[in-house]
């Protein structure tokens, strides 16, 4: 979807609450919360919770909403379409008043805040060769969930794990798998199921939305960037000294491309980053591990800040083809927040990559 900006005549935000998979209804029809003045939407890649919505709203209460249990839905309608853009679990509710109009402030995060909640609450132990996406949806299912996808992996765990301590997250326990397996952190997607997907370096094949300038564009002429080359490394050594393994692993890449600044070519020496591991299932694993530090790496010299009509179709993890001004690339999208009032517009922050 690539909405230009001149062409946005119409974009309404809608908030509906939901209780046990269905809309809640006060006096025969759906619940609807009207906003009180404007609020945002942001999506963090870094996050833990990664997607989180601040709004203040009419007092709802009246209306039977209970935000202990009930789940809040955000619409974008566009020129007439409409577009998810997630569910949320409210933690924070501000009860207010001003010139005689009863308000509440909200804050909510995305239905990750789910498994922040959930903990183990005896020693789980999960036997060696059982399989890590096995592990993963177990637990998402104990939580609760029944709409999740979990992109296949052959991995199987490489020892018995009793790793984690009474009152660990399950979330906590699912970014430490996904992680040993070279998956993304897991995230929610802006309709509402959970998703475990495999990493894959950013490639200009690969790119899911193309941001330049002209008559019909969706982006804006001002931006702003930087260059970051604080601690910078180029050769990535990542070990894993399980005391239930026999031997330790090591694995190793090196940014050895000479269109990298600083790549071991570039600077004429070794700059290393160390990281320790608890487990993995086995050495190329642990090697695909080193192999997306090095990727990472490279895509942190140059971060930027871009503006957009709303394009309620972003994701976690987008790939972005940016031509503005003197800015022209590809760029990993790291996140982006969407203004939630009418006429507000998108801002994207994202890393450049050398593809």
């Amino acid at each position: 979807m690539s909405i230009p900006l001149n062409n946005v005549n119409s974009v309404r935000y809608r908030f509906t609450v939901w209780r046990g998979g269905a809309p809640l209804v006060y006096n025969g029809r759906a619940v609807e919360l009207e906003p009180y003045g404007s609020g945002t939407l942001t999506h963090d890649n870094g996050a833990e919770l990664q997607d989180s919505i601040q709004q203040t709203f009419l007092d709802y209460r009246p209306m039977g909403v209970d935000f202990v249990g009930d789940i809040l839905r955000v619409e974008c309608d566009i020129n007439g379409q409409t577009f998810p853009l997630g569910r949320y679990c409210v933690t924070t509710e501000r009860p207010g008043s001003s010139a005689g109009v009863r308000t509440v402030e909200i804050e909510g995060y995305s239905l990750l805040w789910i498994l922040t909640q959930c903990k183990i609450e005896t020693i789980r132990t999960w036997t060696a060769g059982t399989k890590y996406t096995e592990v993963i949806a177990g637990l998402l299912t104990e939580a609760g969930f029944t709409e999740y996808e979990i992109e296949e992996s052959s991995a199987v765990l490489a020892t018995d794990r009793a790793d984690w301590d009474i009152g660990t997250e399950f979330l906590e326990i699912i970014g430490d798998l996904l992680g040993e397996i070279n998956y993304n952190p897991l995230f929610a997607d802006f309709s509402g199921v959970i998703r475990a997907t495999k990493y894959s370096a950013p490639t200009l094949s690969g790119v899911t939305h193309s941001y330049t300038e002209g008559r019909d564009s969706v982006i804006r002429a001002d931006y702003d960037s930087e260059l970051d080359r604080f601690g910078v490394a180029n050769v990535f050594i990542v070990i894993c000294d399980s005391p239930e393994r026999t031997a330790t692993l090591r694995a190793e890449a090196v940014n050895a491309d000479p269109a990298s600044p600083y790549s071991t070519v570039s600077l004429g020496r070794r700059v290393p980053h160390i990281e320790r591991v608890d487990n993995t299932p086995n050495l190329a694993a642990l090697q695909d591990t080193a192999d997306r530090l090095r990727s990472e790496s490279m895509q942190t010299s140059e971060r930027i800040e871009i503006t957009t009509a709303p394009q309620p179709d972003h994701e976690a993890n987008e790939t972005l083809l940016v031509q503005v001004g003197d800015l022209a690339g590809v760029y990993r999208e790291t996140g982006f927040e969407f203004d939630l009032s009418p006429g507000g517009q998108m801002k994207h922050k994202a890393v450049r990559v050398i593809v």
